[in-house]
């Protein structure tokens, strides 16, 4: 099923995605059962969320070419240009998962965009816990939201952006991570139906697997920063040492400057490389 919603492109922006081929090839293993698009609209998961408090299904997938108040973690804004971004939110039924292990949704998101764009020929990096680097540019962001009824878990809307074209990103002193576009690291146009598509099929792919072992050692392996000294917390708390690995449950190990191990869970916690090792590596 398909839903057109929302409102109208900007006037000098091309739409990007071929409707009729993207509602062909889905759903691809129970994602995008329910397909929800709109040109524009303010969140795409803003509207998820909406549809999951109505008891939408699992697999829901809705899709915008622009955003006008996307955010990303901690009440950033996450910026998604009429015809140069891509933005999607999938509403996901992890009632088979364990509480502790919900931070999996989140490296879902960015394990399945780097399969996309490595089978581009491009290697992304995973900056725990929700973006996808390039080159140490900040190419996508997830944000995994959920919905409670009291301690019972309803759902979860895992929200992908990801600078698509040139001019996707807003200028960069307003920045939190330098930024890069995909057809800028590319050097092609890019098929945005495809690429969509590719994200679809590697969301489909690694749900099936999700606590496996083979999940745990794919994000790894692409784990940005590991083995260099960073910094992680909040204004009122930081830990410094040297970024080791994710655990079983989606959740970052760093060593401390004294060996000892500290455990950080996804939540408003922020991660940077250390000057002094930015500098170095």
């Amino acid at each position: 099923m398909v839903e057109m919603d929302g409102q109208a492109l900007e006037e000098d922006a091309a739409q990007n995605l071929d409707l009729e081929r993207l509602r062909d090839r889905l759903p691809i293993d129970g994602i995008g059962s329910t397909l929800i698009y709109a040109p524009s609209m303010s969140s795409t998961n803003q509207r998820a969320l909406a549809l999951l408090e109505t008891h939408a299904a699992h697999g829901t997938l809705v899709v915008a070419e622009q955003q006008t108040e996307g955010r990303g973690r901690a009440g950033r804004k996450w910026v998604t240009r009429a015809g140069r971004g891509l933005a999607f939110s999938l509403i996901i039924n992890p009632a088979h998962m364990e509480i502790s292990s919900i931070g999996l949704l989140t490296g879902l998101g960015a394990v399945a965009v780097s399969d996309a764009i490595l089978s581009m020929g491009l290697r992304g990096e995973i900056k725990w816990p929700n973006d996808v680097l390039v080159s140490g540019r900040k190419l996508a962001g997830v944000l995994m939201e959920n919905v409670w009824m009291g301690a019972r878990l309803k759902g979860s809307v895992l929200g992908i952006g990801v600078n698509l074209r040139p001019g996707a990103a807003p200028p960069e002193d307003q920045l939190d991570l330098p930024a890069i576009d995909l057809e800028s690291a590319l050097g092609y146009r890019v098929d945005a139906t495809g690429f969509l598509l590719a994200v679809l099929k590697a969301l489909a792919d690694w749900w099936a697997r999700l606590a496996t072992p083979d999940f745990l050692e794919v994000w790894n392996a692409r784990l940005a920063y590991q083995g260099r000294k960073v910094c992680i917390g909040n204004l009122q708390d930081q830990q410094h040492g040297v970024l080791e690995a994710v655990d079983a449950d989606g959740c970052l190990v760093l060593r401390g400057e004294d060996g000892s191990h500290h455990t950080f869970s996804v939540g408003e916690v922020h991660l940077r490389p250390q000057a002094e090792d930015l500098k170095a590596g």
